[in-house]
């Protein structure tokens, strides 16, 4: 994970993107020396005050989106996007961590990108997009999906069914039992967040934004 997470941020330079300064090896380890994030992860903002305003959700899904179109621009998936791997300076900024299992595209065409599925892990179950879990392998809108569960985290404390035992989780997805209606999800949410957490969480990848810069396109359409 650590040779993977280095080879991704070497060369990647974006304000929304956690600085990379080296690494070394002690031992049977690799050590990474990145930039600090003073205020930690966003997860951790939750766990101590409390789900995040819808106010204070917007400036960081701008933000977020921001980092989106610039990795997915430089042909990389994330694959891990959630509030425990969105990091804080303490002024109100977030930036991109953890591209430990983060992929790059290897062959595109006009229509269509591949992905590498040589990675062991895929992310987090409950903001897996549904094709992960049926093993379909990953894509751009893969990120999309977990971004529209990131916000449901933000706003309730808690990424869609998060409360649901792993197993059962993977039984309900894949017999594609789960509804996914943003009324259920953020009852407490304005219209305009419920209309675009619902085009994030499309469970046909084809439906939902293909990558960070479409999802910015209907972000700003609504923000």
């Amino acid at each position: 994970m650590a040779q993977n997470e280095i080879q991704r941020l070497k060369d990647l330079d974006h304000p929304r993107v956690i600085d990379y300064y080296g690494c070394s090896t002690e031992h049977d380890r690799v050590v990474l020396f990145m930039e600090y994030m003073v205020a930690g992860s966003l997860r951790r903002v939750i766990d101590k005050h409390g789900t995040i305003s819808e106010k204070n959700s917007i400036h960081y899904i701008d933000q977020i989106l921001d980092g989106l179109t610039y990795i997915h621009g430089r042909g990389i998936v994330h694959r891990d996007l959630k509030c425990d791997n969105l990091l804080l300076d303490g002024q109100g900024n977030i930036k991109l961590g953890d591209f430990g299992i983060a992929i790059e595209k290897y062959l595109s065409t006009n229509n269509q990108s591949f992905f590498s599925k040589s990675a062991s892990s895929l992310g987090t179950l409950h903001w897996m997009a549904p094709e992960l879990i049926d093993n379909k392998g990953a894509s751009r809108c893969s990120d999309i999906w977990s971004l529209g569960c990131t916000i449901v985290e933000m706003l309730t404390g808690d990424p869609p069914y998060g409360n649901i035992s792993a197993l059962r989780f993977v039984g309900a997805v894949c017999n594609k039992s789960l509804s996914y209606e943003t009324k259920d999800l953020i009852p407490k949410a304005s219209d305009k967040m419920q209309q675009f957490v619902s085009c994030l969480l499309q469970a046909e990848p084809e439906k939902r934004p293909h990558t960070g810069a479409d999802a910015t396109a209907k972000f700003k359409q609504l923000f």
